[in-house]
């Protein structure tokens, strides 16, 4: 394929409205436009909630952190996706504990801790009381 027939394809694709992505019509690429787009005041204003991963650490309960460090032990006598459930969570952990610090509002923390719980090692809700709770003053970096 030569670069005409890739700007031919291109030209063709549809716009995808509020996507984010750039788009391109008539041999232009397009941004597209947040202007007049206004954040809730809230979300504008709210501090940032970050914490050290020995406070994540303990805001599990006693039981859900020996649960976590079971789970992550890898068994050579495990079916594949048992120790495909072990790797997951020994990455994830490790992430967490390597961290300078744990942003309560980051998605992909969020993500992990509801791993967690399809994985059956915390009670159902508790991923989301784990990121709501306040920050304590001897829990921030």
């Amino acid at each position: 394929m030569n670069s005409n027939t890739i700007a031919n394809l291109q030209d063709r694709i549809p716009a995808v409205p509020d996507s984010g992505h750039p788009t391109r019509r008539r041999g232009k690429l397009r941004r597209p436009s947040l202007a007049g787009t206004r954040l809730p005041a809230a979300a504008s204003r709210r501090p940032p909630r970050h914490i050290t991963p020995h406070a994540l650490r303990r805001r599990f309960t006693v039981v859900e952190r020996t649960a976590l460090e079971w789970a992550v032990v890898d068994r050579a006598e495990a079916g594949e996706a048992d120790r495909r459930h072990a790797a997951t969570l020994r990455s994830l952990l490790k992430d967490m504990e390597q961290a300078r610090s744990i942003d309560l509002d980051d998605p992909e923390l969020a993500d992990s801790l509801h791993r967690f719980e399809a994985f059956g090692l915390i009670a159902a809700g508790r991923a989301q009381e784990i990121l709501d709770g306040p920050v304590q003053a001897h829990e921030q970096p």
